[in-house]
Formats: C-alpha cells, structure tokens, sequence
C-alpha cells in the first residue's frame, strides 16, 4: 500500500523557536510539522531505528520492512519502493518477525528477526537476517537474495534475534535466544561476514552459547567487546537485572562480574517496557528498563558491581505523574542519557514521554525540568519505539500513533537537543580516557557529519553545483589547531574518478577549505546524465589517530 506524508494532522503543532531562545527540549521546527512528522496506511509496530550516512533515518517494523525518512522527516521517494523495502521472505506463506535494525558504514541496512518458512512441515521459527542496500534493494550478494534463515542445532526450536551490533570488515554480529526440544533456553550469539556466512573465527564456527535470558539487548563496547543485557532471577524467581561481556572473538570476558556475567540483585519488571544497554567511555555500563511503571537505570562500574557514585547504590528509578512504560535509550557523546517510552494519561490515552538524564544519574533540569511529554494531536495512543541521536545532535524518538478507528501510523518526534556534544557517542572512544571537548571522537565525527550534510544540501541543488563546477564551494569545520582537513568527491561506481578536493590545516580552531573541480569533474557536472556521488572527509592529527566520515548523493 501506497504510504504518504500526513500534514494535515499536526499543522497545529508548528512551532517556531528564536534561536537565541532555543532549548534543547524544542520541537525541531525544521522536521515534519513543527518538529513531528507522520506516515500513514496502518504502518506495523516500530521495532527499531538507525540513522544513515546521508542523514535520513530507517525505521523497521514487525515484518521484516524498512521505512525511510529524509533528514527533514518526509518519506524518501528514492527508497525502495514509495519510501519503503520488504525483504524477500523465502515462501508466501512464511511468517516473519523482526526486531532490530542496523546501518552499517557502506550504507547497507541489516534487519534481525525470526522467519518460520513453513517448508517441509518445518512448524518452528529461526534465527533470520536480511540486508538492503542503501537504495532499498535487497543485497544479492548476502545469503540467499538478501535473505539468511538459520538453524541453530538439530533439536533448536523457535529460535528469534533481538538484536544486532556491527563489527570490523562488515561483519554482523547477532544476539538472540532459542528453546530446544524440551523448551529450554539459551543464548545465541552469532557473527556473520559481509556475505551472511558464519564467521569461524568467533567462537565455535560463528556461533557462541550461553545460559537462557542474557540478551534482550547489546551494543558494542571497547575493543570490539559486546554488551549483552537481560534478565536473570533471584531467590524467590523475580526478574533481575543481569549483564554480561564478550570478547571479539566470543570468549567470556572473565574481568566482568562472575566469568563473564554480572547478575545483580536488582529487581526489575520484565512484563512491561523492554531494556537497552548502554556502555559509556570510561568502561562503566548503564542498563535501563521498568520497575513499577516507572523508568528504572542501573550502572555497573566496569568490572560489572552496581556502581554507588550513580543514583542510590547504583540504581536510579523516575515516576511521572501517569504511568511510565519503558522504551529505547541513547548514550550522548556529553555522557546524557536519553530514554523514551510512553505515559498513560488517561484509561486508554497515552503519550511519547522523554527523560533525560545527567551522567550522575539525576534528570536534566536544561531539558524541560527533565522530562518531555508530547501528546500527537488527535492520536488516543502513542508510544516510542525506537530512539536516535543523529550526527547534530539532534533527538529523533519514533513510535507507533494509533486513532479512535484503530489504525496505526508511523510518529516521529525531533528535538533540537545539544549540538555535537549531544551526537551519539563513540564505541571506539570507550575504554580510554577522558578527552577533552577540542578533540572528543564523537565531536569531531559529529563535526565532520554534519559539514558533509551541509554539503549534500548544497549540492543538491543547481546552484551548489554551478559554485562547485566553478571552484566556489567551501567547507568549514571547528577543529583542533594543527589538524588537517580533506574533503574528496568521487564518482561511487566505476570508474572511480575524483571530481573535487580541498584540503586545508585547521589555524585558530577552524578548517576552511575550498573545493577545486577536475577537469572529469567538470565535464560530468556539464552533462545531463545523473551520476552518484561519495563525498570523503578525513582529519589527520599529530597525535590521534586519523578519522573519516562518508556519504553519498545522487547528482542529476
């Protein structure tokens, strides 16, 4: 079905904020409709969202689709089909779930779930994947049409992935669970290369198990190392916070908790909300979930102990003035924590709800006295299901929005936020020591994303153009005295000529470069035929190591 753009609905809700009045809790007035854009045709439950290299946003749903929003929130007509791809199910008849998405660096776009392809009287679901390229097309190079559906032994049965992490080299990295004949779990944890095979070389031939309820979520954290976080049970079987870490290579990291494993006492309610985990750059790592319908967070120091500088005794617990159900959080490179969900306000009305808070646990009273609440004009139900920091350090909460008629749309909410230091932080920053705001990672990455957005804009229309054919187009960027910028255009397919470059050293915290066009550059910005662009940017430093950030843009 055909999706479009709905404007109509939220034209009330424009707001527009003096900048010299803006706070970081605003609604975007740059996004949809006054910082709110919806689509419509009975859009499936949101299972997760992931930003991309051109700054668009891909949002997945129950059945293994990928919706895509522009930077400004409109549907991307470029992109699949109306804005939306459907991964290519092995039979009709399949039945298929997914529950998670990941961008990875190329642009391609990963999708985790469960499929039961109903062939040969096969009545249980496996562990499924399938990836699109940046177009919206299913990758032809990845399992079988895009398609991976796996096994994990003999006796496994209904076997589901929650969710996924990238790794070095386009490899995927998949946690999930799965019941064997007798109906008991485990956990599954799998990498798989750029192709969809099983990579041997982590754990036993791709595939690493574990004790039942440790992955209702992941992220990656320092040296590669993985993240898990679930539930385990105390004495008397109620729910409790539990963590574990991996190496890159799938062994247990024995410096975390009980060989691996940290299981705390901490009660936390499993029936409601779901968990995200969080590793921050000093190694400690925050676990967020639901006690009593109120947000609940947990920080373990980095040996995997509740860490008592956090809240009270390492847990922090916030009540609204309805009930809270718990949703996805984020990690911003200032080291805030931003967590979403919904709020009952009424029997059957609810609403997105945002908290964010200080690294030491408290709410952030700089953004809206902590808490967010956004009511979507005429929708009776509205939740958040996924949750993104965008390079600019913009917030993006996306969820479900339901009317009175019981039709479901796809909601998405940005807020202004913090600038680059509210961008998300940084994997390869954890571990290592604090850096100072002139040369953070995720800044300077933040920084260079989005110059390279400012840049796509530019030349995504006839003027920016006609300025970079005539040498005229300049990029600025705040960095590091001594630093060294280079932006490349490049022709993405074959050939690959260069079509533009500047280079400059950073003096006085700024980089500002010109673009000076080749003669092939030239000549193709003349020509009438549409060609598609890889616009580079790298930074070398004296004494950090270098960093590079892409995208690409279809030049017509």
């Amino acid at each position: 079905m055909k999706r479009r753009l709905i404007v109509g609905l939220v034209g009330a809700w424009a707001v527009v904020v003096p900048a010299a009045t803006a706070a970081p809790n605003d609604p975007d007035p740059s996004f949809g409709q006054g910082g709110v854009a919806l689509t419509d045709a009975a859009y499936q439950t949101v299972r997760g969202a992931a930003v991309t290299p051109d700054g668009g946003i891909v949002v997945v749903g129950d059945a293994f689709s990928v919706t895509k929003l522009t930077h400004s929130g409109a549907l991307d007509a470029s992109f699949g089909a109306n804005g939306t791809a459907t991964a290519p199910v092995p039979a009709p008849q399949a039945f298929f779930r997914s529950t998670s998405v990941l961008v990875q660096d190329d642009g391609g776009i990963v999708v985790g779930g469960e499929i039961d392809p109903v062939w040969d009287n096969d009545p249980w679901a496996h562990f499924a994947l399938a990836r699109f390229l940046a177009d919206g097309r299913p990758d032809p190079g990845f399992g079988s049409g895009g398609v991976v559906v796996m096994s994990l032994s003999a006796d496994e049965r209904d076997s589901i992935v929650a969710a996924l992490a990238p790794a070095p080299g386009g490899r995927i990295v998949a946690c999930g669970a799965g019941n064997d004949t007798q109906g008991r779990g485990a956990l599954a944890l799998a990498r798989f290369d750029s192709n969809g095979r099983l990579d041997p070389s982590f754990g036993s031939g791709g595939l690493v198990r574990g004790p039942a309820g440790l992955c209702d979520t992941m992220a990656r954290g320092p040296r590669g190392t993985l993240l898990l976080g679930g539930s385990g049970r105390d004495a008397a079987g109620n729910p409790t916070f539990t963590a574990a870490r991996y190496l890159a290579d799938g062994r247990p990291d024995a410096s975390f908790g009980d060989g691996g494993v940290a299981a705390t006492a901490i009660p936390m309610d499993t029936s409601r909300g779901f968990m995200h985990v969080l590793p921050q750059p000093d190694g400690k790592v925050v676990l967020t979930g639901q006690w009593e319908y109120q947000f609940e967070l947990l920080r373990l120091d980095a040996s995997g102990r509740p860490d008592p500088t956090f809240g009270s005794g390492g847990v922090v617990r916030t009540g609204a003035s309805g009930p809270l159900t718990c949703g996805p959080a984020a990690l911003q490179a200032n080291g805030k924590i931003v967590l979403g969900g919904g709020e009952q306000v009424e029997a059957s009305n609810r609403r997105f709800a945002i908290a964010r808070y200080l690294p030491g646990g408290s709410l952030d009273a700089s953004f809206g006295g902590g808490f967010v609440f956004t009511s979507l004009g005429p929708f009776d139900f509205a939740d958040i299901g996924a949750l993104v920091l965008q390079p600019d350090g913009r917030i993006v909460a996306i969820g479900d929005a339901g009317d009175s008629h019981g039709h479901l749309y796809l909601a998405a909410l940005r807020l202004l936020g913090d600038g680059p230091g509210g961008a998300p932080a940084d994997p390869d920053t954890l571990g290592a020591a604090p850096a100072t705001a002139a040369t953070d990672r995720a800044s300077l990455r933040a920084r260079l994303r989005a110059a390279l957005s400012s840049l796509r804009r530019s030349l995504a229309t006839r003027r920016g153009r006609r300025a970079l054919r005539h040498s005229r187009l300049t990029v600025q960027v705040l960095l590091p005295a001594g630093d060294r910028l280079t932006v490349t255009l490049t022709r993405a397919r074959a050939p690959h000529v260069t079509l533009a470059r500047g280079s400059a050293r950073a003096r006085r915290g700024r980089a500002h470069l010109r673009l000076h066009a080749t003669v092939a550059g030239v000549r193709l910005l003349r020509s009438s035929r549409p060609v598609r662009v890889r616009i580079s940017a790298r930074v070398l430093a004296p004494h950090r190591p270098a960093l590079a950030v892409s995208t690409t843009i279809a030049l017509h």
